[in-house]
């Protein structure tokens, strides 16, 4: 699988447009039951996890493939003003996009993009 972000140093500003960009190789389409792309963010740390979803796509299988294998998917949203991107010793707040793709069988694969979700991109805050 592969998974890109329009901006390749990964710093995004409060409501900025993200591009995603993806493709499943052609030995992954095999026994697909479907692709789901999620633009996220979740906590980490002390207390509850948190996670909120600001874009989500999902493609399923049912058939044949709705798309050429060789060929990239792009999407795009916007991101919200906030949560910004945060790294503390009690929480962490992480923005990623997310590829997950669901076999015939129930087995999952999936891959991760971070990014930061920044007040400025000339200082990003980490």
């Amino acid at each position: 699988m592969t998974l890109k972000l329009c901006r390749e140093d990964g710093v995004y500003l409060p409501s900025e447009r993200v591009g995603v960009r993806w493709r499943l190789a052609r030995t992954e389409c095999e026994n697909i039951q479907a692709v789901e792309l999620s633009v996220l963010w979740r906590t980490e740390g002390k207390g509850d996890e948190d996670v909120g979803v600001c874009g989500f796509w999902r493609y399923c299988n049912e058939n044949g493939l709705p798309w050429d294998v060789d060929q990239f998917i792009d999407v795009e949203t916007k991101l919200p003003s906030t949560p910004l991107s945060y790294h503390g010793h009690l929480l962490t707040i992480t923005w990623l996009a997310r590829l997950r793709l669901f076999q015939v069988g129930g087995n999952q694969v999936k891959t991760e993009v971070p990014f930061l979700l920044s007040g400025s991109r000339a200082d990003p805050g980490f």
